[in-house]
């Protein structure tokens, strides 16, 4: 009596879940397999999250949903916080299949990048509620880089990147120039021109080069002969002039 009533526990849920869903998907197809996934954002776990019951779990091949599932039209998938119990169906074995999230508070689907994808096989089971299966999604984060002065040198490794991953910021000096530092809303975070570190924001970061100094002595020999003019400090590509005046008695 108590396995019959789950069924059909899962069963009015599994109806009314397809009834306020924002994908649909044919459920009369020839095969399906049934998923008990926990979901994952940024390495973080939304089991217990209460938002995560608004976030709707997709499983698709390519642009085709085969199933989907909200969490807080399903009471019978809680245990100890959210899971995602779906059925997802097939009419063929063997298709790829991956995940998306709808946010059901913004009304939009979730700008993040999935790393889970499984295999479809039929009457499979993938994830138990007390062992779920991980359905990882994280946050793509822009690098952006700029180099100051934008003559001073190149910068390399600007792109989108997932949440977590390492990056790594290269920053070349031009002909006259040095590397400074990396810096980030005006803090320097290194000074290192090879800058590697883990994602957790977007952000830009700023290579800063300095521009080469030389210090130009110029003198007499001997002493008496004459005096020189024109020594000091110059930048790489200050124009240079030194003078030299002879005394009575000498000549350059």
């Amino acid at each position: 009596m108590k396995k019959l009533f789950l069924i059909a526990l899962m069963a009015f849920s599994m109806i009314a879940n397809a009834q306020n869903l924002h994908w649909t998907y044919n459920s009369h197809t020839q095969y399906n397999m049934t998923i008990t996934g926990e979901m994952y954002l940024d390495g973080v776990s939304l089991k217990t999250d209460t938002t995560a019951q608004y976030l709707e779990v997709g499983v698709f091949v390519g642009d085709e949903c085969r199933g989907a599932f909200l969490p807080n039209l399903n009471p019978a998938s809680y245990y100890q916080g959210y899971a995602y119990l779906m059925q997802v169906y097939s009419n063929v074995n063997g298709e790829e299949m991956s995940f998306k999230v709808f946010n059901h508070l913004t009304d939009e689907e979730m700008d993040v990048v999935c790393t889970s994808s499984f295999t479809f096989q039929s009457d499979a089971n993938l994830g138990t509620l007390r062992n779920p299966y991980a359905i990882t999604f994280f946050t793509p984060c822009e690098i952006t880089l700029t180099a100051n002065p934008e003559e001073g040198g190149t910068v390399e490794g600007a792109g989108v990147y997932n949440y977590g991953t390492n990056v790594v910021l290269t920053a070349v000096a031009n002909e006259g120039y040095t590397f400074a530092n990396w810096s980030k809303d005006n803090q320097v975070v290194s000074t290192e021109a090879t800058y590697t570190f883990e994602v957790t924001s977007a952000g830009g970061y700023v290579a800063t080069f300095t521009l080469n100094n030389y210090a130009i002595t110029a003198s007499a020999e001997p002493e008496v002969g004459g005096t020189v003019t024109g020594a000091g400090t110059y930048n790489h590509f200050a124009e240079c002039t030194l003078t030299a005046t002879a005394n009575t008695g000498y000549h350059f």
